[in-house]
Protein backbone atom coordinates (compact mmCIF):
# COMPACT_ATOMS: atom_id res chain seq x y z
CA UNK A 1 0.00 0.00 0.00
CA UNK A 2 1.21 3.94 -1.20
CA UNK A 3 0.18 7.09 0.83
CA UNK A 4 1.07 10.13 -1.00
CA UNK A 5 1.95 13.04 1.13
CA UNK A 6 3.35 16.10 1.53
CA UNK A 7 7.39 14.88 1.80
CA UNK A 8 6.66 12.36 -0.81
CA UNK A 9 5.16 8.69 -0.93
CA UNK A 10 6.55 5.86 1.36
CA UNK A 11 5.55 2.51 1.29
CA UNK A 12 3.80 0.83 4.41
CA UNK A 13 4.56 -2.96 4.51
CA UNK A 14 1.45 -4.60 6.21
CA UNK A 15 3.23 -6.64 9.13
CA UNK A 16 1.90 -7.70 12.50
CA UNK A 17 3.24 -5.03 15.22
CA UNK A 18 3.82 -1.37 14.47
CA UNK A 19 3.85 0.23 11.02
CA UNK A 20 7.17 0.20 8.81
CA UNK A 21 7.93 2.88 6.81
CA UNK A 22 9.67 1.88 3.39
CA UNK A 23 11.02 5.24 2.12
CA UNK A 24 11.14 5.94 -1.76
CA UNK A 25 14.63 6.50 -1.65
CA UNK A 26 14.71 7.17 -5.36
CA UNK A 27 13.94 10.54 -5.29
CA UNK A 28 15.35 11.18 -2.32
CA UNK A 29 12.56 11.58 0.16
CA UNK A 30 11.80 11.15 3.55
CA UNK A 31 9.34 9.11 5.53
CA UNK A 32 5.77 10.55 7.18
CA UNK A 33 3.60 8.07 9.11
CA UNK A 34 -0.09 9.04 8.33
CA UNK A 35 -2.39 7.46 11.19
CA UNK A 36 -6.23 8.06 11.95
CA UNK A 37 -7.12 9.51 15.05
CA UNK A 38 -10.50 10.57 16.29
CA UNK A 39 -11.13 13.29 19.28
CA UNK A 40 -9.63 12.05 22.37
CA UNK A 41 -7.38 9.77 20.64
CA UNK A 42 -3.43 10.17 21.39
CA UNK A 43 -0.09 9.08 19.47
CA UNK A 44 3.04 8.62 21.54
CA UNK A 45 6.33 9.97 19.73
CA UNK A 46 9.34 8.18 21.40
CA UNK A 47 8.94 7.88 25.64
CA UNK A 48 7.55 11.26 26.70
CA UNK A 49 5.98 13.39 23.70
CA UNK A 50 1.98 12.59 23.89
CA UNK A 51 -0.21 14.98 21.05
CA UNK A 52 -3.79 13.73 21.33
CA UNK A 53 -6.36 14.99 19.13
CA UNK A 54 -8.28 17.91 21.66
CA UNK A 55 -11.03 18.60 18.88
CA UNK A 56 -12.06 19.21 15.64
CA UNK A 57 -14.20 21.29 13.41
CA UNK A 58 -14.52 21.39 9.86
CA UNK A 59 -11.20 21.06 8.55
CA UNK A 60 -9.44 22.70 11.50
CA UNK A 61 -8.33 19.69 14.25
CA UNK A 62 -7.03 20.78 17.45
CA UNK A 63 -4.17 19.08 19.52
CA UNK A 64 -2.94 18.98 22.33
CA UNK A 65 0.63 18.06 23.14
CA UNK A 66 2.61 16.75 26.32
CA UNK A 67 6.64 16.93 26.33
CA UNK A 68 8.85 17.72 28.71
CA UNK A 69 10.16 21.58 29.16
CA UNK A 70 13.50 20.77 27.28
CA UNK A 71 11.14 19.89 24.13
CA UNK A 72 10.40 22.64 22.30
CA UNK A 73 6.94 22.92 20.21
CA UNK A 74 6.53 24.67 17.87
CA UNK A 75 4.01 25.67 15.09
CA UNK A 76 5.69 25.08 11.69
CA UNK A 77 6.08 28.83 10.50
CA UNK A 78 7.22 29.76 13.87
CA UNK A 79 10.12 27.50 13.86
CA UNK A 80 10.76 28.44 10.50
CA UNK A 81 10.52 32.29 11.61
CA UNK A 82 12.94 31.34 14.64
CA UNK A 83 15.80 29.87 11.98
CA UNK A 84 15.58 32.92 9.81
CA UNK A 85 15.70 35.05 12.71
CA UNK A 86 19.07 33.29 13.63
CA UNK A 87 20.45 32.71 10.43
CA UNK A 88 20.20 36.68 10.23
CA UNK A 89 21.93 37.31 13.96
CA UNK A 90 25.00 34.54 12.96
CA UNK A 91 25.66 37.29 9.75
CA UNK A 92 26.00 40.00 12.23
CA UNK A 93 29.56 41.62 11.82
CA UNK A 94 31.08 42.47 15.09
CA UNK A 95 30.82 46.10 14.36
CA UNK A 96 27.31 45.81 13.60
CA UNK A 97 26.81 44.47 16.91
CA UNK A 98 28.87 47.39 19.09
CA UNK A 99 25.88 49.54 17.44
CA UNK A 100 22.71 47.55 18.89
CA UNK A 101 21.80 49.27 22.41
CA UNK A 102 22.17 47.65 25.46
CA UNK A 103 18.32 45.39 26.10
CA UNK A 104 17.08 46.75 22.53
CA UNK A 105 14.01 44.76 21.29
CA UNK A 106 14.25 43.08 17.68
CA UNK A 107 12.18 44.66 14.82
CA UNK A 108 9.76 43.17 12.91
Amino acid sequence: MWANCAAGAIRMARRRGPPVLEPNTARGERNMLVLSRQRDESIIIGDNVVVTVVDVRGDRVRLGIEAPREISVHRREVYEAIQRENRQAAQIQPDEARQIPDGAKPSG
